[in-house]
């Protein structure tokens, strides 16, 4: 284990690896904070995880214990294909109201200079002025209509 210490926070890396539900996770760093503790980690246990019809490849985990339990949660992180374009993307893993767990999934397509016509999500629409190179793009999928937007999103 090393330690480094900035900005009022301790981060170490871990020399063992951790596993959370099925996944281990390995080369990660635990930041200790004043506002709680998160540790980190790439996904080696798998080639890629799957939340539906959702495929999340270059994976990470990361946990967040936070003073008091509304700042906790586990996410894990990565990219999800979609109409050959790789999107970077978050999945947000919680317990739904029957104690089951739920995801949220976010993927956006940031990177610069890359786009995607809308006609790709509606071929009716190719070679119309409706064909639009769109940038910046979102796309939420979901296990279940989710009233919360965690902490994990960012604008």
């Amino acid at each position: 284990m090393r330690a480094r210490e900035g900005a009022g926070d301790i981060e170490m890396a871990l020399a063992e690896p951790f596993e959370i539900d099925g996944h281990t996770a390995a080369n990660a760093t635990l930041v200790i904070s004043s506002t709680g503790v998160t540790i980190k980690g790439d996904v080696t246990s798998s080639d890629a995880i799957s939340f539906g019809d959702v495929e999340l490849k270059s994976a990470f985990i990361e946990v967040t214990l936070q003073k008091g339990a509304d700042g906790s949660s586990v996410a894990l992180g990565g990219e999800i294909e979609f109409e050959g374009i790789v999107l970077d993307a978050v999945v947000h893993l919680y317990k739904g109201t029957d104690s089951k767990t739920q995801w949220t999934a976010f993927a956006s397509l940031s990177a610069p200079g890359k786009t995607l016509a809308f006609s790709t999500l509606v071929p009716a629409l190719k070679g119309s002025f409706l064909d639009l190179a769109l940038s910046q793009v979102v796309f939420v999928a979901a296990s279940q209509d989710d009233p919360f937007v965690p902490s994990v999103v960012s604008t």
